[in-house]
């Protein structure tokens, strides 16, 4: 029923973005039908974002993650080929699906390794590359990241996944600074133009996971003023 009433427009509809208070949100389609290595729609993501340069915060949501800690789908990385341009648009979260559990990174700064041929992404899915981490943000105490925080909320009520990861932080990457796989749970974001706290919560309703983020100074990018790639 879907497709029949989205026409000719799907799947070209099924990304997009809008602005919504402070905050611009961009949403993507990241199936694997789609190839987000394509320069046209490197373009199209890169101007939306340019657009949004005064917004006081930047946001994406797609369903693949880029960055995560689970056993499940740990070959599905080709969202990786994204991130260059969301730290260069200052992003400040990036929510995603498909891990039916909850993750969160530390804030995260990603470059991809290319091969000769100067592909990025191998047979199988994977982008390797080098991550710089700001271990020194907390949500607390110290809330300017120094990147890209990149949340898996997919614990909204289907089968959760690798539950006996929950308390085992040595099976978990580098980048993962929480992983919540016991509990079912919802993301609830609270934003206003200098601050945002984002809450975790359970079925039962207990917060599981609290931070905040306090935008950084250069956050509404200058257009006179190249970005930092």
């Amino acid at each position: 029923a879907f497709l029949e009433a989205a026409g000719p427009a799907y799947p070209r509809m099924a990304s997009y973005s809008f602005d919504f208070g402070d905050a611009h949100w961009t949403v993507l389609d990241t199936n694997p039908y789609v190839d987000w290595s394509d320069p046209a729609l490197r373009a199209w993501l890169e101007r939306d974002l340019a657009a949004a340069r005064r917004s006081p915060w930047r946001f994406v949501a797609f369903h693949q993650p880029p960055f995560h800690s689970s056993k499940t789908h740990s070959e599905e990385q080709r969202t990786r080929l994204l991130v260059d341009l969301f730290e260069k648009y200052h992003v400040a979260i990036v929510f995603c699906g498909h891990i039916h559990n909850y993750q969160r990174s530390y804030p995260l700064r990603f470059v991809a390794e290319r091969a000769a041929d100067g592909r990025a992404i191998d047979p199988e899915g994977r982008v390797k590359g080098h991550w710089s981490l700001d271990r020194s943000f907390d949500g607390r105490t110290r809330t300017r990241p120094v990147g890209v925080i990149y949340l898996v909320t997919g614990a909204g009520g289907a089968r959760l996944y690798n539950a006996d990861q929950h308390d085992d932080a040595a099976s978990w990457q580098e980048f993962t600074a929480r992983f919540i796989s016991n509990t079912h749970s919802l993301t609830v974001v609270d934003v206003d133009a200098s601050t945002l706290t984002v809450r975790q919560i359970s079925d039962r309703g207990v917060e599981i996971d609290r931070f905040v983020v306090t935008r950084p100074d250069d956050n509404i990018i200058d257009p006179a003023r190249p970005s930092a790639d």
